[in-house]
């Protein structure tokens, strides 16, 4: 890798940690919208298994959708595209709220800084299967928001983004979400890194059960640290 690459990469990203997931697939449960081939189900079909291209093969990938003739003749793996199959688009969405900014001797990180290896660990393992990976920001509104996209140089953005994160001292995650719907038009994958410690919960997951009603799939990921689930010991 180039000196300038080396030098750019994220403090998140851990290379010779994500080389033990060299083998993982970020998958979708549900059809998506795509803007080119890929490896995920499609809500817009040109028929029934159409043939449209060919993509190298991925290791770790099903071998029966190889395509044993175009093997032998060129010497190399190739699968089968077909038309209802397309790529996935996914947003990392982080909470910057100022109670992300905890973290115990006992967790050895903040909320924050765990939510940021784990956003940039995931964004390199999406861009690795040619899908799309995007940000946005979340702490007193809707921050920084970069559309998803491919390009190494995009995903080198993203992660440096994600590095540049600070807490700001309060929050409005339902606004926020909100906002974010309706910046973000084609569906997708949304993924929530945050605490949830929000003053009224019920209106933050209203404002994600907007993306469910427009078939986006929605992962969230509650992060708790240590302390917060059992107080500390402390003097009687």
């Amino acid at each position: 890798m180039p000196a300038t690459a080396t030098q750019d990469r994220s403090r998140f990203l851990d290379l010779r940690a994500l080389s033990a997931l060299a083998h993982l697939r970020f998958a979708t449960k549900h059809q998506i919208d795509g803007s080119y081939s890929g490896r995920h189900r499609s809500r817009q079909q040109g028929g029934a298994a159409e043939f449209v291209d060919y993509r190298e093969y991925s290791a770790g990938e099903d071998l029966r959708r190889l395509d044993w003739k175009v093997l032998a003749r060129t010497g190399r793996p190739y699968v089968r595209i077909y038309q209802d199959e397309t790529n996935l688009l996914c947003t990392l969405a982080i909470d910057a709220s100022g109670s992300m900014n905890f973290g115990s001797k006992r967790a050895g990180q903040t909320k924050l800084e765990y939510a940021q290896r784990l956003a940039t660990a995931t964004s390199h393992v999406i861009s690795r299967q040619q899908d799309r990976v995007g940000l946005a920001v979340i702490s007193d509104g809707l921050g920084e928001v970069i559309p998803p996209g491919a390009a190494p140089a995009h995903v080198l953005r993203v992660q440096q983004a994600i590095e540049r994160i600070e807490t700001r001292p309060a929050t409005h995650l339902p606004a926020a979400l909100r906002e974010l719907f309706g910046r973000i038009q084609q569906r997708g994958v949304l993924m929530v890194f945050s605490d949830f410690l929000v003053d009224d919960l019920d209106q933050a997951f209203a404002a994600l059960r907007l993306f469910r009603h427009r078939r986006w799939e929605v992962i969230v990921l509650h992060l708790i640290d240590p302390d917060e689930e059992r107080l500390p010991e402390g003097r009687a």
